[in-house]
């Protein structure tokens, strides 16, 4: 679970004057741990903590509980959303050098970076949808981090390169919901994507190659199943 925790050590955008009731980055690593095991809403992350709790506190203090699903929509929003992709960047490329040395003594192509640009559809913003482009390492298919395409702006600005990655595109679409999120201020929209894109990296290191929702179900069914995956990257 180590790679989790720091993944998830996010700077606490709370106020000082405010009430902390939870550690915020337990926060952002029980909603994780939920969207592993297939919960697509605030309400099903609370749920997943609920269900899980004795497990969840073989690793997480848990002071006061489980989060509420309102508080998770809080935090969400909340995260500072360059922080968190720095964060990212560091873990999904700690990740691809793990994966690539699987085949360390097989000659290796010159490096590709895929690029993908996603609209976020019913993220409660008026006017044209956010969009957002996604960077994947060709060869080891981990995503490698994603950057909000600024109003007045395209993917091409956004992107060295803009390549087409289909087959992750509709992963992300059938899996998880994204044009179905429903993640409405703050930089919900932007950290909810990064958070699937964290799944599928997790997921690629699935041993009998099982698809996403198999994946997600192991998950949900066995919190033994979901530890080894993420021990794995310790």
């Amino acid at each position: 679970m180590k790679a989790l925790l720091k993944l998830v050590n996010v700077r606490d955008p709370r106020r000082g004057g405010e009430r902390k009731t939870h550690v915020f980055k337990e926060i952002v690593a029980i909603a994780i741990l939920a969207k592993l095991s297939g919960a697509q809403t605030f309400n099903k992350m609370e749920d997943f903590g609920k269900i899980r709790r004795e497990w969840l506190g073989t690793f997480l203090s848990l002071p006061h509980g489980i989060p509420s699903h309102d508080t998770f929509n809080r935090a969400i929003r909340a995260i500072s959303e360059k922080d968190f992709e720095v964060r990212f960047r560091a873990w999904a490329e700690a990740m691809r050098a793990d994966a690539a040395q699987f085949d360390a003594e097989k000659p290796q192509p010159q490096r590709l970076v895929a690029i993908d640009g996603k609209a976020v559809r019913r993220a409660g913003f008026k006017g044209k949808a956010p969009i957002i482009v996604g960077a994947w390492d060709e060869r080891t298919g981990i995503a490698l981090g994603q950057e909000r395409v600024e109003e007045k702006s395209n993917e091409i600005t956004a992107a060295p390169r803009l390549l087409k990655g289909i087959d992750i595109h509709e992963t992300l679409d059938k899996g998880h919901g994204e044009d179905l999120s429903r993640a409405r201020i703050g930089n919900a929209p932007q950290n909810l994507a990064l958070m699937r894109r964290a799944v599928l990296n997790v997921f690629s290191r699935d041993a009998q190659g099982r698809g996403l929702r198999r994946c997600q179900k192991n998950a949900a069914w066995n919190p033994a199943y979901l530890e080894a995956l993420l021990s794995d990257n310790d």
